[in-house]
C-alpha cells in the first residue's frame, strides 16, 4: 500500500513540476484524424515536454535554432503509443519506438520538424521529453 502511494505522489509531483515549466508544450486533445496541429518550440527551450492529452490526429513539432544541433528524443509518459516521423529535410523517416534511452536525429542547418501521429486507440495522454545538443 505505501508504495503505491509513493509512486502516486512521484507521478504527482512530475507533473506539477511539468505544468510549471514554460518549455512543456501541450497540444489540443482530440484533433480530428484527418487534421495536424502545428507546435513551434521556443528557441529559448533547450529541453522541455511535450505532453498530449486525448491525443488524436497529428502533431507538426518545429524547432528552430540560432545554430545546428542534435534533437534527442525519450519517452515521458506513454510517448512509446506515438508513430514520430522525422521531417526535418522534406523526408519522412519514421523513428525507432521511443523508449527510456536517447533517440537523436540532426538537424537541417537551424531546422527540425517532428510529424508525430497519435495511436489508433484512444489514450488519456501521451508524452516525450526533447533535448536540444549542440
Amino acid at each position: 500500500m505505501q508504495t503505491k502511494i509513493f509512486f502516486a505522489t512521484l507521478l504527482s509531483v512530475q507533473t506539477v513540476i511539468a505544468i510549471l515549466d514554460p518549455c512543456t508544450f501541450y497540444p489540443k486533445g482530440f484533433i480530428p484524424k484527418n487534421e495536424t496541429e502545428t507546435v513551434v518550440i521556443t528557441p529559448s527551450c533547450l529541453k522541455g515536454i511535450i505532453d498530449w492529452n486525448y491525443p488524436r490526429g497529428s502533431l507538426k513539432v518545429l524547432f528552430n535554432e540560432p545554430k545546428p544541433y542534435s534533437l534527442c528524443l525519450i519517452d515521458w509518459l506513454g510517448g512509446d503509443a506515438f508513430t514520430i516521423y522525422d521531417n526535418s529535410f522534406g523526408k519522412m523517416t519514421q523513428l525507432k519506438t521511443l523508449s527510456s534511452e536517447n533517440q537523436c536525429i540532426q538537424s537541417n542547418g537551424h531546422h527540425a520538424e517532428l510529424k508525430v501521429e497519435a495511436p489508433t486507440e484512444q489514450r488519456y495522454m501521451g508524452g516525450f521529453t526533447y533535448e536540444i545538443k549542440y
